[in-house]
């Protein structure tokens, strides 16, 4: 092992694969959906990973990559809080 005042190198001697594409990680996975996925038999090269609770449906989708993670981190939730929009409160005289 090298080491140096910022770090350290280790030699790796097994086989290496890239997963920095989608393709390379679909032809990584043994199975076209985790989790609660619901798809259709006109649904073709689509893959889903879902950690939620809540399921995906998947009608006639093509060639897809469709990831839903568990989000915990509070900082994440505010910002897709942020980008929903919210609709204008109607107020209504009843009278």
């Amino acid at each position: 092992m090298l080491k140096n005042a910022v770090g350290s190198c280790r030699t790796f001697c097994r086989e290496w694969k890239d997963l920095g594409t989608w393709n390379t990680l679909t032809d990584e996975l043994s199975e076209h959906t985790m989790g609660n996925v619901i798809t259709d038999e006109e649904s073709e090269n689509t893959h889903v990973i879902n950690e939620l609770e809540l399921p995906i449906m998947c009608i006639g989708a093509r060639n897809l990559v469709i990831v839903a993670p568990q989000m915990t981190e509070s900082k994440f939730r505010t910002r897709i809080k942020a980008r929903i929009p919210r609709p204008t409160p109607t107020i209504c005289n009843i009278g």
